[in-house]
């Protein structure tokens, strides 16, 4: 737990380096205007199947149709939308982000990457589609009131944590350490995940919880690799 708080204290400040700062603006920029462009041409057909579901819904809920056609055609978009901006931090970010905190922070941490870029394009295959999966699963279920928020939430908490901890460990750590890793460490990596995701639902700030996340995730993911070698050293011992 205290990497966890470490890794989110730490993380505010390295956000001011000049390096970054340069660089938070990006991935967010790219994503808006992909995903202006996507819903300004395929809104339409959005709302057409939107309505279409409704269609099938209770009366007492097609009674608000025109409301919650909108809200299931943004709630279409908006995994999309995070999904890419998460991918942007991860392909133009994450590759100054590792190298600053890794030197800054852990420089007589050793790399044993052998293996880990193949497994690290894996990890965001699998992970975008069960993502994109649940997302589009549980979609019935945000007419549930409070569920609207929880759903997005618990499934942006779960996308967080598994992409960024194999970017954050994938340039140091091996597949094996990686997956002990998260094996050992999987409740304190989501909790990450779940307050920066929780982040995201701030007006304005959640342009840069993205690249806030990816930072914080590579203070943490690097920060517990130095303590299990060094306890992996000293069993060996």
């Amino acid at each position: 737990m205290n990497t966890l708080i470490r890794s989110l204290t730490k993380s505010i400040l390295d956000l001011f380096h000049p390096k970054i700062l340069l660089l938070m603006i990006l991935p967010p920029v790219l994503a808006l205007m992909l995903w202006v462009g996507i819903a300004f041409f395929t809104w339409p057909y959005l709302m057409m199947f939107s309505s279409w579901m409704i269609s099938w819904a209770p009366e007492f809920l097609q009674a608000t149709s025109g409301f919650i056609a909108v809200i299931l055609a943004i709630g279409m978009i908006v995994p999309l939308a995070v999904l890419s901006v998460l991918l942007f931090t991860s392909i133009f970010a994450m590759p100054v982000i590792v190298p600053y905190v890794s030197k800054k922070y852990f420089p007589d941490l050793q790399i044993d990457n052998k293996g880990a870029f193949t497994a690290s394009i894996k990890n965001a295959f699998w992970t975008g589609a069960k993502y994109l999966t649940l997302w589009f699963a549980t979609l019935p279920l945000w007419l549930i009131p409070g569920l609207s928020i929880a759903i997005p939430l618990v499934l942006n908490a779960y996308l967080n944590y598994k992409l960024f901890i194999y970017d954050a460990l994938g340039s140091h750590a091996n597949p094996k350490e990686i997956t002990d890793l998260i094996q050992h460490k999987r409740s304190e990596f989501y909790i990450l995940g779940l307050i920066t995701s929780a982040m995201m639902l701030i007006p304005i700030v959640f342009l840069i919880i993205p690249f806030y996340a990816g930072i914080a995730f590579t203070h943490m993911g690097l920060g517990e690799l130095q303590n299990h070698r060094k306890e992996k050293n000293h069993r060996m011992a």
